[in-house]
């Protein structure tokens, strides 16, 4: 590295008279760099447009595809008859359905769990609570004995205020709460009785008293009051009043439809049965109804099909009621055998043990006796959107490409999207792809000899808001419709007809989608090709993109040449500036010496 003395001798600013230099010197990397940020602009410009082309290509590609022209929509005329979904394999058809029976499960209602009258969970006062204390008054009534507080009762809280709470107010209160329960004053006998609204062993009545009001009308409200004469499916088994319940050994086993259970009475409850038959494969629904403590079991599938029970060790089922051990009959006797479903489908008579069936690839839901006319018929407006989708990203490429094709330059500019502007005015490439969308979309297509052979015949024209200028297309959505709906093939082969089936364009496959497909192929394409030992994208555009990243790699090195270039004359600069001082250096040393040599010389005198 060069040592550099900055005007030690001359008295020069040696680094600023480099530094200017040196900018000099710069002016051509300055080119360099502004030639590589255009080329880079540049690229980004041939990338939007190549993206907005891609774009459009997906939505004439969806225009090739046989789902879109596929799509079906399945009706009901009545669907409190029957309700209609459909699969990608359905087919177009239409069906006049008469119902005349639904599809109903094998069941059996068991017998009463407990034996004798359920009861609710109640108590009254132990004595007459003195007549004077009647419910139209405060609580105050009571002659100071209760005090301000709150009661609750099976977890809901109540307020007393002794002095302007009156007793039948509370009492309205209890009883239109979430308590579960009822609380009546009888003036006869002047005594308070509270009662569970239901019935069942499972009720209770638990009062929790701050304010000593149940003392006082001789009701304790340290007991848990309970109800009678329902399970308490919570319990374990062993602990519940199910009559006549046996097990020896302490387990239960027992099959339903051939699917085996096992169930220890000392841990498991009645909802642990139901819970564990209903999520098993015996194909069966258990519930418990407390209103009539009986189990219900039904077959999930419907039919005419008996549910097969038997016990095997302990009584479970027999003591649920739906079983009677060793009599097969007297069993399926107890049992309500289901139905199979009966209808008419356009005058045929059918039979099906379910009320869901398939027919066609479309799936039947009978909901009711009645009539219905189901249709599946070509869905027009998911076509209709398709079609539009392809419109629409049309219009927004040639929107695109009308805007970077007349953008003008912007002189001095300074910033990224100022410089931008105009690098594609009437830019050849991008003149010759929009002429050529314009083009196939507004022209006849060859080769077809349905109906339509062009888009303006199914409502699609050239907009003309500004006369056709702007090359922009508009549908008239009433006609393109009645087009779908009147010729849907004519329209569907106007775009494509598939002759292979395998949703791709192929050769001698025709329509306007396939003519378009295969130009913006030749546009966006990212297969390549080789030639001479170079490897080439295919499309028009990637293609220019990658000759712009190649322009911007030879810009790189060209910078870093003149990036090195620079740091050698600037070394240069300063050797020769180094030399400049140490000659002037040498100078001065040597007329230092001159005038010291001078001084000592002797004085002549003139005498």
């Amino acid at each position: 590295m060069t040592i550099r003395f900055g005007g030690i001798s001359s008295g020069l600013d040696t680094a600023s008279m480099v530094q200017q230099l040196m900018q000099l010197e710069s002016r051509p990397l300055i080119q360099i760099q502004n030639k590589k940020t255009m080329a880079g602009l540049k690229q980004e410009l041939l990338s939007e447009v190549s993206s907005s082309l891609s774009a459009f290509q997906g939505k004439v590609s969806n225009l090739v595809k046989a789902s879109t022209w596929n799509q079906l929509k399945a009706t009901s005329s009545n669907e409190d008859v029957v309700t209609i979904t459909k699969d990608e394999d359905s087919v177009m058809g239409s069906y006049q359905l008469e119902v005349t029976k639904l599809a109903t499960v094998t069941s059996v209602l068991g017998s009463e769990l407990v034996a004798g009258v359920s009861t609710a969970a109640s108590t009254t006062s132990t004595a007459a609570v003195g007549s004077s204390r009647i419910v139209q008054d405060t609580f105050a009534a009571f002659e100071g004995s209760i005090k301000d507080g709150t009661i609750t009762i099976n977890d809901v809280t109540f307020t007393i205020d002794v002095d302007n709470t009156k007793i039948d107010e509370f009492m309205n209160q209890v009883n239109s709460s979430s308590a579960g329960v009822t609380i009546s004053y009888d003036d006869t006998s002047d005594k308070f009785t509270i009662q569970t609204k239901d019935i069942g062993s499972d009720e209770k009545i638990s009062i929790s008293d701050k304010t000593d009001f149940f003392n006082a009308i001789n009701i304790d409200p340290s007991i848990t009051y309970q109800g009678s004469g329902t399970v308490d499916t919570s319990a374990k088994l062993v602990d519940t009043s199910i009559t006549g319940l046996s097990a020896p050994g302490g387990t239960f086993y027992f099959k339903i439809n051939d699917y085996s259970f096992s169930f220890d009475e000392s841990i498991h409850s009645l909802n642990s049965v139901i819970d564990t038959v209903n999520s098993s494969g015996a194909g069966v629904s258990m519930i418990y109804d407390s209103e009539l403590d009986k189990v219900i079991i039904s077959n999930k599938e419907k039919g005419d099909n008996y549910i097969n029970f038997e016990d095997i060790q302990g009584n479970l089922l027999e003591s649920m009621g739906v079983y009677v051990p060793g009599d097969e009959p007297a069993t399926q006797a107890k049992q309500t055998l289901g139905d199979e479903a009966s209808f008419k489908l356009n005058g045929v008579a059918m039979t099906r043990d379910s009320n869901e069936f398939e027919i066609n690839g479309v799936t039947f839901n009978l909901k009711s006796v009645g009539n219905s006319t189901v249709n599946v018929e070509n869905n027009t407006d998911a076509t209709y959107n398709s079609i539009k989708e392809f419109v629409d990203q049309y219009n927004s490429t040639i929107s695109l490409l009308n805007a970077r094709l007349s953008e003008e330059k912007v002189n001095n500019a300074t910033t990224e999207i100022s410089l931008r502007k105009g690098l594609l005015r009437a830019d050849s490439t991008i003149m010759g792809i929009r002429s050529k969308l314009r083009e196939i979309n507004t022209s006849n297509v060859n080769g077809l000899t349905n109906i339509y052979d062009s888009l303006m015949e199914i409502g699609i024209t050239t907009s003309s808001d500004d006369f056709g200028k702007s090359g922009l297309l508009e549908i008239d959505e009433t006609k393109l419709k009645d087009a779908l709906e009147n010729n849907f093939e004519g329209v569907k082969k106007l775009f494509f007809e598939d002759l292979d089936d395998d949703d791709n364009v192929d050769d001698g496959e025709i329509g306007l989608a396939a003519t378009l497909y295969n130009e913006l192929e030749g546009y966006v394409s990212s297969s390549t090709t080789s030639y001479s030992g170079r490897t080439y994208k295919v499309g028009i555009l990637p293609m220019r993109i990658d000759s712009m990243e190649q322009l911007i790699s030879e810009y790189d090195d060209q910078i870093e040449d003149f990036e090195d270039r620079l740091v050698q004359i600037e070394e240069r600069y300063w050797r020769q500036f180094n030399a400049m001082e140490q000659a002037l250096s040498r100078i001065q040393n040597q007329g230092n010496w001159l005038s010291s040599q001078l001084a000592t010389l002797p004085t002549i005198s003139n005498g």
